[in-house]
């Protein structure tokens, strides 16, 4: 269930690719605390029920290696797993990043977890890189053709379910990084060359509506200013060309198994687009500065855009 995310700064989403592995394999094993809580993420069980479906050939010998480490309660449980994440490296071998004598002893408890998660095959890997495009017709930059290289390679070895391309396509669509031609073609052929290289399944995210000169002092220079409240949706200060090159990607032709997701679709409406996603301003507002998403709103697209989709296809994936 490997799902490489290959990201530029604007809207980067952060993750721990090994401690999301060894949370999948224990969460696909019998941790069931708090499975059933409103409170719990729908993510949990569906990637529970996706790993189900997949039936990996190590799931029981994993099931079996759950039930001999659980401790006297699940708090201890999940303990011992947390600290086993961060003490080890993760894929391909899972191996301790220091001393052995130095691991946590609650993680030298299950250091037998690593071989099982190897066959298991759960895992999440990133690759980003900021100031340089994915798709690219440049290049004179040695540093991005060497990143874009890893990334194509790495496709080519983990052979994912789901690759996830995420970039500020306003600038990949311009000088230094595209020269001219038919921008569609181009894309095309950078995620038919993934498709080759092993991706089952490609997810593309759409540019994120962009503000200038940045949505916190929009806010403050004409609402807070003017003693007008803030309001939950607009469009000023927002750059409309931003909106455009939404419109202009979901207009391209896109290769068999490549999924385009609007980020507009999810943020703007006719009205205008989300100033923030919940009633605390401070922490809830979308973008700290002219297109780089906040935790909060990075949260909010992940679970109304991305997730559903994500699940989508794994579940398609995994049905025989």
């Amino acid at each position: 269930m490997a799902a490489p995310a290959i990201a530029a700064e604007p809207g980067q989403l952060d993750a721990s690719p090994t401690l999301f592995t060894v949370m999948a394999a224990i969460n696909a094993a019998g941790y069931d605390a708090e499975l059933a809580s409103p409170n719990n993420h729908p993510l949990r069980n569906n990637i529970r029920q996706v790993i189900a479906a997949k039936n990996p050939e190590c799931l029981e010998d994993l099931r079996k290696f759950y039930r001999l480490h659980k401790l006297e309660n699940d708090t201890a449980t999940l303990s011992q797993y947390i600290s086993y994440a961060l003490a080890v490296d993760g894929l391909p071998d899972f191996s301790f990043k220091g001393r052995g004598v130095d691991m946590p002893p609650d993680a030298q408890e299950i250091a037998g977890l690593g071989p099982l998660l190897e066959r298991l095959n759960v895992n999440f890997l990133q690759l980003s890189a900021g100031g340089c495009e994915p798709i690219s017709t440049d290049e004179s930059t040695q540093r991005c053709k060497d990143i874009n290289d890893l990334v194509a390679q790495s496709i080519a070895a983990a052979k994912p379910d789901i690759v996830i391309v995420d970039t500020w396509w306003t600038d990949a669509m311009k000088p230094p990084a595209f020269l001219g031609g038919d921008f569609n073609a181009v894309l095309s052929a950078k995620l038919d060359d993934f498709r080759r290289r092993g991706a089952k399944a490609i997810i593309l995210v759409g540019e994120i509506p962009v503000w200038f000169p940045s949505l916190p002092e929009n806010l403050a220079r004409y609402f807070v200013q003017n003693d007008r409240p803030i309001p939950q949706r607009t469009f000023v200060g927002l750059d409309p060309a931003s909106l455009g090159v939404d419109t202009l990607m979901k207009s391209f032709h896109y290769p068999a198994g490549v999924t385009y997701l609007s980020m507009r679709d999810v943020l703007c409406d006719a009205t205008g687009c989300l100033t923030a996603v919940g009633p605390d301003l401070e922490h809830d507002i979308v973008v700290w500065d002219y297109s780089h998403l906040t935790p909060a709103a990075a949260r909010y697209i992940t679970h109304v855009l991305i997730e559903p989709r994500l699940v989508d296809v794994l579940a398609k994936q995994a049905s025989p």
